[in-house]
């Protein structure tokens, strides 16, 4: 259905009647996801355009007051707003087909602050046509409010005869309620939660950054180390006691900006203020300058949840929490984590625990038995290897390939035969077309011949099979790609060598 409709403009709910009629299933809930996601990639890519290089030219339809063009007048509420015709500006068709529009009083939130803008679309009839453009993007120039819009026309004659409806044509602006109201329940707990770390960690904390959209909030600020458990608990205690006192959200308009900060209100990170700002307050406990939407009360939040707290850099924290049905969300997938482990833990939920616990005995127990086994089979091991021992002066030789073995099982091998006087020991194995080796060297060998080490005898070892390793005098590893000429290299070779050492 999505290919059907992105791909080749085929409409979804005729081929969702076609699927009925032929006994097929439209997964509309499918279907709907990959829309989203489409429109989440096309968001992206129109903030990477650059705009400025376009050259593609602008219809001009009326002049409003220029001062109205910066103006977001969508604080109060309104999801759906009739565009006066003498409000809209002018219109353009970019290269990559997104349009860019321009109208005086928008009601959808540009960009800034942190805060994502407002989702949407604009609704454009005329003579009894309808054209729905999608809100990709609402940003703010020095000049005006901008909307990047997507919406595909199946000719070039019905984009003209659009030009030249557009005027006389009824414009409605629609926001995407459920992303507004999400974002704004995230961009007050956010300023909460500024507060809650100055008073859990101190008035040292200052905003360094924050992103706001439906999904999550995230907030960087500035913290010399990683905020503890409890200190995490204490700021989710302070912010949702907040959000149970259901306290209105109050809003001062057009003061003064020292005026503002004499009233002790905070500036927002990385933010450019006017000569009169906007100020938000949540009584008794948060005053900030901001722009973007908020709640009307505390209790619209629902519940607030740090979902994660790390480093950005050096001295700055970041934490990422969530709020209202998204925090809903984040819980159940919690509970359906802990339902599985239950379940494969063959225990009660109220139990994991006392099960994980249970089992961390039991493989301490189990990992002491297979170190005594080990430890008894390399016993049996070492005395199988010295009967194959090769002797050189009064230097004992053990090189020898061995089968199913590991690095782990070589290491205590080298280790007991590193005990034993007069021992050279270089043991390898090979897996998945790749070998490994080692070498240990007994201590009283070390002393009488100084141009023996086990370092420099890996090292020759890897030369030859297109490897590196190396090590101390008595113990080094390595391995290679070669693993056809290990077995000669150990049985022949590394003789040759050791013999030129002694």
């Amino acid at each position: 259905m999505f290919i059907l409709h992105d791909s080749f403009g085929f409409p979804s709910d005729l081929t969702r009647i076609l699927c009925e009629e032929i006994g097929f299933t439209a997964d509309l809930e499918d279907f709907g996801k990959h829309m989203q996601e489409q429109r989440e990639r096309s968001r992206a890519e129109a903030k990477f355009y650059k705009f400025d290089l376009d050259s593609s030219v602008w219809l001009e339809l009326n002049s409003p007051n220029s001062e109205l063009l910066k103006k977001f007048t969508g604080y109060t509420v309104q999801l759906e707003v009739e565009i006066p015709k003498e409000n809209i500006k002018k219109i353009r068709q970019l290269k990559n087909k997104y349009f860019e529009f321009v109208i005086a009083n928008t009601p959808f939130y540009p960009e800034g602050g942190g805060q994502v803008s407002d989702k949407g679309c604009f609704i454009i009839e005329y003579n009894g046509t309808r054209h729905e453009f999608e809100v990709i993007d609402v940003r703010k120039t020095p000049a005006e409010i901008i909307h990047v819009l997507q919406y595909e026309f199946n000719t070039e004659e019905e984009l003209n005869s659009f030009y030249q409806n557009l005027p006389q044509a009824k414009c409605t602006a629609q926001i995407d309620a459920a992303s507004r109201h999400a974002t704004s329940r995230n961009h007050t707990a956010t300023h909460l939660m500024h507060k809650a770390l100055q008073v859990v960690l101190g008035d040292n904390v200052r905003q360094a950054g924050s992103l706001v959209n439906s999904h999550v909030l995230r907030f960087d600020f500035s913290h010399g180390k990683a905020m503890t458990k409890a200190e995490i608990e204490e700021v989710e205690f302070l912010v949702n006691q907040e959000i149970l006192k259901n306290v209105l959200v109050k809003t001062h308009e057009n003061v003064p900006i020292e005026k503002a900060k004499s009233m002790g209100a905070m500036a927002m990170f990385d933010e450019k203020y006017d000569d009169h700002v906007r100020v938000l307050e949540v009584p008794g406990f948060s005053l900030e300058l901001c722009g973007g939407t908020h709640v009307n009360a505390t209790g619209e939040i629902g519940l607030f949840k740090i979902i994660s707290e790390g480093s950005v850099t050096s001295g700055v924290r970041r934490i990422e929490a969530v709020t209202g049905l998204n925090s809903l969300e984040y819980l159940k997938k919690l509970k359906a984590q802990i339902v599985e482990t239950a379940e494969n833990l063959k225990c009660a939920e109220n139990d994991i625990q006392v099960k994980i616990h249970s089992l961390k005995e039991g493989m301490k127990n189990s990992e002491h038995i297979i170190e005594k086994l080990q430890s008894k089979l390399a016993n049996y091991k070492v005395e199988e290897l010295f009967s194959a021992v090769k002797i050189i002066a009064d230097v004992k030789i053990i090189s020898k390939v061995l089968e199913y073995s590991n690095l782990k099982e070589m290491e205590i091998l080298c280790d007991k035969l590193k005990e034993k006087d007069s021992v050279v020991s270089i043991l390898g194995c090979v897996a998945d077309g790749k070998c490994q080796v080692i070498c240990s060297i007994s201590k009283n060998l070390l002393a009488k011949y100084k141009n023996l080490s086990a370092g420099n005898t890996i090292k020759y070892i890897c030369e030859q099979i297109d490897g590196k390793g190396g090590g101390r005098p008595d113990f080094a590893k390595g391995g290679g790609t070669a693993a056809d000429k290990l077995p000669e290299v150990l049985e022949k070779n590394i003789l040759e060598f050791l013999n030129r050492c002694l």
